[in-house]
């Protein structure tokens, strides 16, 4: 049974966004991502079209939104509801005239009629996971949270069709499938460029990965070595660590 008094109305610096009607809720996963993403691949300014797929209600699009003041952002999300949210909180945002979103399936999607219009600088995602265990009942949850309508081999291969060259995608994903990952993504022409494990507490085992990788083309030298570095989220009293502060902070109104 859902909480009946569960948050639907998230409040941050520069935007709200409504999280009333999508089975999937706002979390951590999102808002590290989002702030995370491409900080080191693109200056604020660039003229970016990027793309957020499995949108939801619109999170990382909106803070990628933020963070880029010229990016043309586009949203893909499977769910006829989400979608819905997701439209709304865009269009009452700062940054309407950026953002678009496109209900459908991703791997359908080609980013429009004029080819030119698929090529995007960079893809984000927080993608479905929890490939094992009991299902959920209620079916939006499960196209949101089991990999049976996107796996991460698919969302990568599609995702290196529709990146320009030397463009990047940037993934949040659970540890374990951080290898699965980066083997598919170099079997999809995608160099891992940055991989940070993100660790709840100090002395606990990492719980997530992000990852951003780079297509290839010719007449760039591979990225190796990998940069591989470590969040830690919360230390030993549980407070916000300084690097988790630091990363979150243009955004939540209150960091816990």
């Amino acid at each position: 049974m859902r909480n009946p008094n569960r948050q639907t109305t998230f409040r941050f610096k520069q935007f709200a966004m409504s999280n009333a009607l999508s089975a999937m809720k706002i979390g951590t996963d999102g808002v590290l991502l989002g702030a995370w993403a491409l900080r080191d691949a693109f200056p604020s300014q660039s003229d970016l079209k990027l793309l957020d797929v499995g949108s939801g209600t619109g999170l990382i699009a909106l803070m990628l939104a933020q963070r880029f003041a010229n990016a043309q952002i586009h949203a893909v999300e499977l769910d006829p509801v989400a979608a819905q949210e997701g439209r709304g909180n865009f269009d009452v945002s700062p940054w309407s005239s950026r953002l678009k979103m496109i209900q459908g399936d991703f791997l359908s999607y080609t980013g429009g009629s004029d080819p030119s219009d698929g090529r995007y600088d960079a893809i984000v995602s927080n993608p479905p996971y929890f490939t094992n265990g009991a299902l959920p009942e209620d079916a939006q949850r499960l196209h949101a949270r089991h990999q049976q309508q996107l796996s991460i081999a698919l969302l990568i291969s599609h995702a290196a069709e529709l990146l320009r060259s030397a463009g990047r995608l940037a993934l949040v994903l659970p540890s374990e499938q951080a290898v699965e990952a980066e083997y598919f993504g170099r079997m999809a022409g995608m160099i891992p460029a940055i991989i940070t494990q993100v660790h709840t507490a100090a002395g606990k085992p990492p719980k997530r990965v992000l990852m951003e990788m780079q297509k290839e083309y010719a007449s760039i030298p591979a990225i190796e070595p990998v940069e591989r570095e470590i969040l830690t989220l919360h230390d030993a009293d549980g407070n916000p660590t300084e690097a988790y502060q630091s990363l979150v902070e243009p955004f939540y109104l209150r960091i816990h």
